[in-house]
């Protein structure tokens, strides 16, 4: 490990070389790749998820975040609370985002026959 103007440079660990390795990274490389091949539909709906997910992810950590400062048995321990209740209100936006996003998908699919 070597010290270089205050950053630590430690060396690299060696490449993955077992083929049942290097084969079950492409899988998944591919198998991520395959989201955003599908149908033109599918693109679709996953750009309008991740859209409402930015959006409803806020709205949800907003909504638990001030919940947690107004009941007055979690406000004493909002410090510690406020960060689960925000990731719980982006983890919960991620289903809602997926079912609005399909149901926009779908509408648009059949109001452009």
């Amino acid at each position: 490990m070597a010290i270089r103007r205050g950053v630590v440079n430690e060396p690299r660990p060696p490449p993955v070389k077992s083929p049942s390795a290097l084969r079950q990274i492409n899988e998944t490389a591919l198998a991520a790749m395959q989201l955003f091949r599908g149908n033109k539909q599918e693109q679709v709906m996953v750009r309008i998820a991740a859209l409402l997910w930015a959006i409803g992810g806020t709205v949800f950590a907003g909504i638990g975040v001030m919940t947690v400062l107004a009941v007055p048995s979690l406000a004493g321990q909002a410090m510690s609370y406020i960060p689960y209740a925000a990731l719980a209100g982006f983890i919960v936006a991620i289903p809602v985002a997926v079912i609005v996003a399909r149901q926009i998908a779908k509408t648009g699919k059949t109001a452009t026959r």
